[in-house]
Order: structure tokens, then sequence, then C-alpha cells
């Protein structure tokens, strides 16, 4: 998976995108997968949790529609992302992405 730096304006809610690749060339969709997203703060404290992801028509993009107010504004500065769902048994977690509130 690969992403870029995202800046998010204090107070902003838009989606980020997050490409998903399979190493194997077995998993060609991540529809039917409950994907959801996390964000934590710096200090470890979820400021979203297990948020549902919309699945891009490629079938292989995870869209986390980020908010900045949840629980009250957002301070700004650095926030990890993570994306996971389930496949079979297995529940792979990636991450961190990073987000930055300016």
């Amino acid at each position: 998976m690969a992403t870029n730096i995202v800046r998010m304006a204090q107070g902003s809610k838009e989606y980020i995108d997050v490409t998903v690749t399979d190493e194997t060339d077995q998993v060609t969709t991540l529809t039917g997968t409950s994907p959801k997203f996390d964000v934590v703060d710096d200090t470890n404290t979820f400021k979203q949790t297990a948020v549902a992801c919309n699945i891009a028509p490629s079938g292989m993009m995870l869209q986390c529609l980020v908010d900045t107010n949840v629980g009250g504004l957002w301070t700004k500065g650095h926030y990890n992302l993570y994306v996971y769902w389930t496949i079979g048994s297995e529940t792979p977690r990636e991450g961190p992405f990073d987000i930055y509130v300016v």
C-alpha cells in the first residue's frame, strides 16, 4: 500500500484514499471484507474508531471519511490513520499513514 502525507484544514471533513496492493495477487477486491479505519493522535488517543470505509469502484482502494471535528475540534498537529478488513481468518491492519491537521 502506498499513500502520500495528507494535510487537512482544522475543522474539515474529507475522504482520505488508501490503495491496497496484494503482493500475492490472490485478492482482487475488498468488497465483502468490512473495511474500517481508526485515527490516533500522537498520545495514542483514538480520535475516530472502527469507522466503515467506502470501497472505490476499483475494489482495491479504501476511502476513509476523516472528520477533524469528531469529539471536538482536533488540535493542529500529527495523526495516524490505520485501515483494516477481514479476509477469511485474517484481519490485516495497515498503517500508519500520516495526517497533519493544519
